[in-house]
């Protein structure tokens, strides 16, 4: 992720919650830290964004630290958001866009049941550059596998 570099400070860290506390609100994108209920430490975020109404689409995206990955959090939290999106926002489709190498983004939508649709040729933007990525799809169909 472009925004994630080694020097993160706390005015960006102050930013990014004003952000999305103002999407909320616009009902634009629903980001939410993901914590861990014991220590309250930060493990990661899961959100929904870029939203078209009057497709009834969004795209759902999750991000954790390293060190909180494989022990199935980001999984987890993703299944929740997703039935949200498709129950409470009234989605009827979310997609999972991720790079085509990022195996740990990739194997969470498979344990959660989305289908591959394809590989996008330059799909997304990382590191000044475009790279293709895989298009998994969760559909209302699927909303009996994503039962919190």
């Amino acid at each position: 992720m472009s925004w994630c570099h080694d020097d993160y400070s706390l005015e960006e860290a102050q930013a990014w919650q004003l952000l999305c506390e103002r999407a909320w609100t616009a009902e634009s994108s629903y980001p939410l830290l993901i914590t861990d209920s014991a220590s309250g430490d930060i493990l990661g975020v899961v959100d929904i964004n870029q939203i078209s109404r009057d497709h009834h689409i969004g795209n759902l995206g999750y991000w954790m630290l390293s060190s909180q990955t494989r022990r199935g959090v980001a999984t987890a939290a993703a299944r929740m958001m997703a039935h949200f999106g498709l129950t409470e926002l009234g989605l009827a489709r979310l997609e999972i866009v991720t790079m085509i190498d990022n195996t740990a983004s990739r194997r969470v939508a498979e344990k959660l049941g989305a289908t591959l649709e394809c590989i996008a040729r330059n799909r997304l933007m990382g590191w000044g550059r475009p790279h293709d990525a895989a298009v998994y799809s969760l559909t209302t169909a699927d909303l009996q596998r994503l039962r919190p």
